[in-house]
């Protein structure tokens, strides 16, 4: 499998199962794998079947037979946005990761 990327997030296949706790969802039932200065996120909708797992600081997400979408949407309203297409993740375990920017001996999170 190949990492797949929308916007700032990517998804790096593991081969390890999670043994971390299961994360929390929002107030309106969906995984958020990251919130944007202008008001999207990237997450999985309420009736997704993916799980995900918080282990120390990484996040990872178990995707089940049939596999899912990762979804660019406006957090307010829950709607898609034009910035990113929603994109379909195989079957398998992800790594998610948020992409950072490096400067002179200096990182900062790149907000898409």
């Amino acid at each position: 499998m190949k990492t797949i990327q929308q916007g700032d997030i990517l998804l790096i296949p593991i081969e390890t199962i999670p043994d971390g706790t299961p994360s929390s969802r929002d107030e309106h039932g969906r995984h958020v794998f990251a919130r944007g200065a202008t008001g999207h996120i990237h997450a999985l909708d309420r009736d997704d079947p993916g799980a995900v797992y918080e282990q120390g600081s990484m996040t990872v997400l178990v995707v089940p037979a049939g596999g899912t979408t990762l979804r660019h949407l406006v957090e307010a309203t829950g709607l898609p946005t034009q910035d990113h297409a929603a994109v379909p993740v195989p079957v398998g375990t992800w790594e998610v990761r948020r992409q950072r920017e490096v400067r002179w001996g200096e990182s900062s999170v790149v907000e898409d």
